[in-house]
């Protein structure tokens, strides 16, 4: 959305998370902490009950390892 109305009234409970955790300098200005335990959004991918394969990764550059887009997630 706008990033006003971001700012000002997340709805996804990801963003107000993030929003939360922002610190506030002013001490009578500071929020409440927002719980973080939310429960995840499903997955159109990965139904409920689907069992990822091992994770398998790919050297890119020395050191630098990306998961292979075949494995795991």
């Amino acid at each position: 959305g706008p990033r006003a109305a971001v700012f000002e009234n997340p709805r996804h409970p990801y963003t107000q998370a993030l929003m939360s955790a922002v610190p506030i300098a002013d001490p009578t200005r500071r929020k409440s902490e927002k719980d973080l335990n939310f429960k995840p959004i499903p997955s159109p991918i990965h139904p409920v009950g689907h069992e990822p394969g091992p994770s398998e990764y790919e050297e890119v550059t020395p050191g630098h390892f990306v998961m292979t887009s075949d494995s795991g997630y």
